[in-house]
């Protein structure tokens, strides 16, 4: 329906193309004839009426317009939680808060985010060891330890829902605000379940071992980009400043060894490279891992699209004005950027220029990150059955499909919410 959409806003908009009123009002016909009863369930039969509507109006009338509830039933965006959702995460937060933490370790973790965060889900720490080893570990949240199993109306809530959706007037989450606040987000202080990916790496940087673990942590300070930038050049303890010294001779070691530098991180401050770098180097070897032992997750894929000098534009004979302009749309590009897909399949992200790639990084953004969670779940941790893995890759495959149709779903809403509220406003 989202693709009959499409199709039929690039013809009705097409002012060459003549808008013949018997044909238009056959296809009225048609779609008010089609058997809406095929679909599946009470819920998706409703969401379909929607669109039938939505296609009819927009047939008859070339200047209609969908409001933003008409979008929020079409494209399945709900601005609230049921209340049963919210109460299982309380009850399963209350559940957790008895498990008992071995912080034996006695790590020093630390957070950097923007300052209106509210859902941290990445934390590290570092040491360096007496025998030259950097022990680096990257701290991801843990929805789905906290969720127990994939029944849980939460979690199944959060896959529906796909990622978070950033509006222009509110955020739309992927898990209830408090049940993030309350339990979820890597917030100092708190003791928080998270998966903990461990790195051993030398000076030269050879990857000596990797292991994951999955385990209740204490962060001990979240910290804004611009508080840790201000760290990193003035140090207010020695803690701090022994581990501003590791993070940067690691960041060093990684960058040389692992990271190309790509566009997307070179208008960042220090303290933002330093978490993309940290981020994008766990999501490269953790896919690294898992391909080559056949383990099979949702692997992020993208192709390098043509640059518009490979198109015959040559961007630095262009007039200031046009320069401009083509600047923007290689931004909005890139911010849409569907090009980039899940793929059971791994293949190479030309963009971040790594032959493995998968995003394990943001588990309470983006329902991905979950799926990636369970893959290592079942692979890593449980070491599954030939029978159990061909049922899993089955189920994994369908999710994926669904990653990928979701998401293309969300940039057309975001794009239509947006025009909607800005007549809204007018």
């Amino acid at each position: 329906l989202l693709y009959y959409d499409e199709v039929l806003e690039s013809i009705l908009k097409e002012e060459k193309i003549k808008k013949d009123r018997e044909i238009i009002e056959r296809c009225i016909e048609n779609i008010i004839k089609y058997d809406k009863t095929k679909n599946k369930n009470g819920k998706e039969k409703r969401k379909s009426i929607y669109w039938y509507k939505h296609l009819i109006k927009k047939l008859d009338n070339p200047c209609y317009e969908d409001d933003i509830t008409e979008l929020n039933n079409m494209y399945g965006v709900s601005f609230i939680f049921n209340p049963e959702i919210i109460r299982e995460g309380h009850i399963k937060g209350h559940i957790h808060e008895f498990v008992s933490i071995d912080d034996s370790d006695n790590d020093f973790i630390i957070t950097i985010d923007d300052e209106s965060t509210y859902d941290r889900d990445d934390g590290i720490s570092i040491k360096k060891l007496e025998d030259g080893l950097y022990h680096l570990k990257i701290f991801i949240a843990d929805p789905n330890t906290f969720c127990e199993n994939n029944d849980s109306i939460l979690l199944k809530e959060a896959k529906r829902r796909n990622e978070t959706l950033y509006l222009p007037d509110k955020i739309i989450g992927l898990f209830p605000d408090e049940i993030v606040i309350n339990y979820l987000s890597l917030d100092e202080g708190k003791y928080r379940l998270a998966r903990e990916y461990n790195f051993l790496i030398t000076a030269s940087g050879i990857i000596e071992d990797f292991y994951i673990t999955k385990k209740k942590i204490i962060v001990s300070k979240n910290y804004s980009y611009e508080e840790a930038n201000k760290l990193i050049k003035k140090p207010n303890s020695k803690q701090i400043l022994e581990t501003m010294e590791n993070l940067s001779e690691i960041d060093n070691i990684i960058s040389k060894k692992h990271i190309v530098e790509s566009s997307y991180l070179k208008n960042k401050t220090t303290s933002e490279k330093k978490i993309e770098i940290y981020m994008t180097f766990l999501g490269n070897k953790l896919a690294e891992y898992c391909a080559t032992r056949g383990i099979p997750l949702p692997y992020r894929h993208y192709v390098q699209h043509a640059n518009l000098n490979n198109c015959g534009i040559n961007i630095e004979e262009l007039s200031n004005s046009d320069k401009k302009e083509y600047t923007k749309i290689i931004k909005d590009i890139e911010k849409i950027n569907l090009s980039a897909v899940y793929s059971i399949n791994n293949k190479s992200h030309e963009g971040l220029q790594y032959a493995y790639y998968c995003q394990p990084t943001s588990p309470l953004r983006r329902s991905a990150d979950i799926l990636v969670n369970e893959c290592i779940d079942k692979f890593y941790f449980d070491r599954i059955n030939d029978k159990e893995a061909s049922a899993f890759e089955e189920y994994l495959q369908n999710e994926i499909d669904y990653l990928n149709d979701k998401r293309h779903k969300a940039v057309k809403y975001i794009e239509k919410y947006n025009k909607a509220k800005t007549r809204s406003i007018k």
